[in-house]
C-alpha cells in the first residue's frame, strides 16, 4: 500500500514539473483566468447603475415622483422628450426601462381620481425588477398624497386670516 502511494506521489510530482516547465501552460492556467476575472469585474462591477427614462409633464407631483425614483443609489433617471423616443431607446437596449407620467397627475392626486402611469421595460430580469422599484415609488407617493387629502378633509376649511 505504501509503495502505491509513493508511486502516485512520484508520478504526480513528475507531471506537475513537466506541466510547469511549459511557460504557455502557466499563462493559460493562471494568468489568463485571473485577467478575465479582473476585466469582467471592471466592466460590470459594483459601480454600475440602471438607467430609467422618464417622460414627464410640468406637474410638480410628477417631478417629485421622479425625484423619489432617482433617490435610489442603483437607478439613474434620464429625462426623455417623448413616449415614442422612450419606447425606441428601451427596445434598442439603451435604457432598461422607462416611465411615462402624463398631464394632469397633480389634479388626479389632489382629487383622488385614478391616474395611469405608463411603464416600458425590457423583457429581461432588469426590466422587471426596475418595474417593482417604480411601483413601490408610485405607491409611496400616492399614499402620502392620500394621507394629506384625508388630513385636509378632516380639518375642515382653512381659518380666515385674522389680519
Amino acid at each position: 500500500m505504501m509503495r502505491t502511494v509513493g508511486r502516485v506521489v512520484t508520478i504526480s510530482r513528475v507531471e506537475l514539473l513537466r506541466f510547469l516547465r511549459e511557460r504557455s501552460n502557466i499563462f493559460f492556467v493562471f494568468v489568463l483566468p485571473l485577467a478575465l476575472v479582473i476585466f469582467i469585474g471592471l466592466q460590470f462591477g459594483a459601480g454600475a447603475s440602471t438607467q430609467l427614462g422618464a417622460v414627464t409633464s410640468d406637474d410638480a407631483a410628477a417631478r417629485v415622483l421622479v425625484e423619489r425614483i432617482d433617490a435610489s443609489d442603483t437607478i439613474d433617471v434620464v429625462p426623455i422628450a417623448s413616449a415614442d423616443e422612450l419606447r425606441s431607446l428601451v427596445s434598442r437596449g439603451n435604457l432598461s426601462g422607462g416611465v411615462v407620467i402624463g398631464e394632469g397627475f397633480d389634479r388626479a392626486l389632489d382629487s383622488g381620481a385614478p391616474f395611469e402611469i405608463g411603464y416600458v421595460g425590457r423583457p429581461d430580469g432588469t426590466g422587471q425588477s426596475l418595474r417593482s422599484v417604480v411601483d413601490a415609488a408610485v405607491a409611496d407617493h400616492s399614499a402620502v398624497s392620500h394621507a394629506a387629502r384625508i388630513a385636509a378633509d378632516a380639518s375642515g376649511p382653512p381659518l380666515a386670516d385674522p389680519l
